[in-house]
């Protein structure tokens, strides 16, 4: 992801339709993008209500002057009833 870029954009996908709630988490990478530093950590908490499809959120992602290579972090659903 290039630091130009500001945000990256995730939609979590709901293919029942059904309420009910999944966790998102950023995850920092060995060698790779910094929390707070290079994009804005997130672990929340969506909530679906029935019939509801698609949840977007946002990662922000800094720009700073200083020039670096793209680095990367990963982004993990996770059950928040067993985390």
């Amino acid at each position: 992801m290039s630091e130009s870029s500001e945000f990256l954009k995730i939609k979590v996908v709901n293919k029942k339709h059904k309420a009910g709630a999944i966790g998102i988490r950023t995850v920092e990478l060995p060698d790779g993008a910094k929390p707070v530093k290079d994009f804005g950590p997130i672990d929340k908490i969506l909530e679906f209500k029935n019939g509801q499809e698609i949840i977007e959120i946002e990662v922000s992602i800094v720009d700073d002057d200083q020039w670096d290579p793209d680095k990367e972090f990963s982004v993990e659903l996770y059950d928040p009833e067993t985390s």
